[in-house]
């Protein structure tokens, strides 16, 4: 089967645009659509290359014809008022940095805001990331899996010049933090020294699916288990946004769509679309928390049998990334267990599968962001991969543990604080994580839980200062 790739830059997809990719699908006898990794939506059909450049010339939007040439640009403005984030990175620092960029960028390029979870930092061949200093940007270049940052602050305005410049290099193979650098003071860019390292906080997997309460109303997150989108479904999630005010739709590279600003007098409505189309809601994070490369059939195979060992087994995966990477595919996997099936001829099926092995890694400190790969188990065959990833995990928690029991030690000393002291807070019923009582949020900003479940309760003000 054919496919028709078409971006969402920054994963904004207005409704307008919408229209056009419905006509499209309409014209192309499409029936389903799945979801990419960079944020963007393939349509699968068998009609022919000619009738689809007949179309397309038509269609007022950007495709390619199976082929990905032109990367998505990957933004994390969907996170915008769902979960943390940087106080000066507004819609409108979004949409102006998104704006200037080019339409179809010949290298990949990340927006990404580094104290939310839901997007990857690190995953472009350019990567741009909010500073506590208003209006400047870190930038960090990744070629050959070797992430380095520029030893500069750049100004929102002249984001659009280094990435000009930035492809230009790429070109000629000559991109380097050095060469951009060079750049950037031969034209006198406006920028500032970075004074420290970008900080990165400790992230954990933020819950992006089903109904969840929020400052502007509700927002609804659609998955599917196979990543199969029905025309049928999009076309009344248009009609349904059309007739309640809603101007655009958010995608995931956790192949979600993500429906902000929904109003409680609509909600019902949306419900009524969940259950005509027989979408469900509030799947398990163990299989959510899984991030693939785009068309690959193995990976979401090994991945469904993954997830029903752990959810029979009751394995417990919260807080962690999984990426499996098979032979042939090239991409950069936000992951903090990485499992890299070996070379295999024979496709995966439950016959074939004992003949399959894998390597499996963890990042540094389990951290999805890093690129620093360790080994845990080399050529693992088929029937032992479950133990040795189940022993991995358990060997986060107790890295976790030891961790957090070395921090907490580090920070009494600091603070001076007495045990006994205790402060009031809210704990969420669902992840057990703390809110000041003066700051309760409508929903949990970690698992996405309504507030109405939280517990007020008196802990240790060490203890609480050490989450926070």
């Amino acid at each position: 089967m054919n496919y028709v790739k078409i971006n969402t830059k920054g994963g904004i997809l207005p409704i307008t645009e919408l229209d056009k990719i419905l006509s499209l699908a309409e014209n192309l006898k499409v029936t389903h659509c799945s979801l990419g990794e960079r944020q963007n939506i393939f349509l699968h059909t068998n009609t022919n290359k000619n009738t689809f450049l007949l179309y397309a010339a038509s269609a007022d939007i950007s495709t390619e014809w199976n082929r990905s040439f032109f990367p998505n640009i990957v933004s994390s403005y969907v996170t915008l008022g769902l979960y943390s984030s940087h106080p000066w990175m507004s819609e409108g620092v979004y949409k102006d940095v998104l704006d200037s960029l080019p339409e179809a960028p010949s290298i990949k390029i990340n927006i990404a805001d580094p104290t939310q979870g839901l997007i990857p930092l690190f995953t472009g061949d350019i990567n741009i990331i909010p500073s506590e200093q208003q209006s400047y940007f870190y930038i960090y270049t990744k070629f050959n899996n070797q992430l380095r940052p520029l030893s500069i602050l750049l100004y929102t305005n002249e984001i659009q010049k280094i990435i000009e410049k930035a492809e230009e290099l790429n070109k000629e193979n000559k991109l380097s933090p050095e060469s951009l650098e060079h750049y950037i003071l031969q034209h006198g860019l406006i920028h500032i020294p970075a004074a420290s390292p970008l900080y990165i906080p400790r992230i954990r997997f933020p819950y992006f699916e089903g109904m969840n309460a929020y400052s502007n109303g509700f927002w609804l997150g659609i998955y599917r288990r196979n990543n199969q989108f029905d025309i049928e479904v999009l076309t009344s999630i248009r009609e349904l946004c059309k007739n309640t005010g809603i101007t655009e739709l958010h995608i995931t590279p956790w192949r979600t769509i993500i429906i902000k600003g929904i109003q409680e007098k609509n909600r019902i409505d949306w419900e009524k679309l969940l259950g005509k189309h027989e979408l469900n809601t509030r799947h398990s994070a163990l299989e959510l928390n899984w991030y693939l490369h785009d068309h690959d059939k193995n990976a979401l195979k090994i991945k469904n049998q993954l997830y029903r060992f752990f959810d029979s087994h009751d394995v417990r995966t919260y807080g962690l990334y999984f990426g499996i990477q098979t032979p042939g595919k090239s991409f950069s996997p936000f992951a903090s267990i990485l499992i890299k099936q070996r070379r295999n001829i024979l496709p995966f099926t439950s016959t074939t599968k004992a003949f399959y092995f894998f390597d499996i890694l963890y990042t540094k400190n389990f951290d999805p962001n890093s690129t620093e790969y360790i080994v845990h188990a080399y050529n693992v065959a088929w029937p032992q991969l479950t133990e040795k990833v189940n022993e991995l995990c358990s060997r986060y928690y107790k890295y976790l543990t030891e961790h957090n029991q070395l921090h907490a030690v580090q920070s009494a000393q600091k603070e001076n604080l007495p045990d006994q002291e205790l402060t009031a807070v809210y704990e969420c019923a669902e992840c057990l994580s703390l809110y000041e009582h003066t700051c309760k949020p409508e929903n949990c900003t970690i698992c996405g839980a309504p507030s109405d479940g939280f517990v007020m309760k008196n802990v240790s003000k060490k203890m609480f200062l050490h989450q926070a």
